[in-house]
């Protein structure tokens, strides 16, 4: 049976954080996979190149298991999705007040995780990549 959910690829490497976008994302019917480092998701769309629909990235974190968590981790996925020319969306959830100016060098769409202002920046980003995955998904049927 074919699944109509969409599937997107957290990487985060707090597992803490894990919890509450996967709660948001059950609720929006949709499903994700977490992984902690920049090589883990490389090599799951290496692997698996249709599988998502979206990447969600967490800031700084690491590239490799054991470093420590570094502003080159959204170079270095955003460089390995390049070379495998997946044309899917990649955004940055954080809460780092530094991550929305880097996010915009690199073309990413940003979301707040904590905003005093009460938006809920983990169910923007939810939504926006639901409907980002709607686009891919029509542009997709198009091609075929």
């Amino acid at each position: 049976m074919i699944s109509n959910k969409h599937n997107f690829l957290h990487v985060e490497n707090e597992e803490g954080e894990w919890k509450s976008l996967q709660r948001i994302v059950r609720q929006k019917e949709a499903t994700v996979k977490q992984v902690k480092t920049g090589t883990d998701a490389v090599e799951l769309l290496t692997k698996y190149p249709d599988l998502f629909q979206g990447v969600i990235l967490d800031f700084n974190c690491v590239i490799k298991q054991g470093e420590e968590p570094t502003n080159r981790f959204l170079s270095f996925v955003q460089d390995g999705m390049a070379k495998l020319n997946l044309s899917i969306p990649v955004v940055v959830l954080s809460g780092n007040p530094a991550a929305e100016v880097r996010a915009t060098q690199e073309n990413m769409k940003f979301f707040k995780k904590y905003d005093p202002s009460g938006k809920r920046g983990p169910d923007e980003c939810i939504d926006y990549l639901l409907m980002k995955a709607k686009d891919l998904s029509i542009t997709k049927l198009k091609n075929d």
